[in-house]
């Protein structure tokens, strides 16, 4: 996962929240395509199930920073 990260005698894991700093506070569809490698029908289509929480402004999906981070470390287990 790009989240995670790899040193010499041991895994680390790095926050995702500092990962994603060089992100806006409110990501769009293509910002989280960008981070996850999913497509944006498949962000479109969690954001409609309410997998992963966002809100339109007009056409365009955003979703928070801290809300992502959230997703990404729930789907992390």
């Amino acid at each position: 996962m790009p989240w995670e990260s790899e040193r010499e005698g041991g895994k680390a894991q790095e926050q995702p929240y500092e990962l994603f700093a060089g992100y806006p506070d409110l990501m769009t569809v293509s910002d989280v395509c960008e981070v996850t490698g999913l497509s944006a029908q498949t962000i479109r289509a969690r954001l409609n199930q309410g997998e992963l929480p966002g809100f339109r402004i007009g056409h365009t999906w955003y979703v928070s920073k801290p809300a992502f981070v959230a997703f990404v470390e729930r789907r992390q287990g």
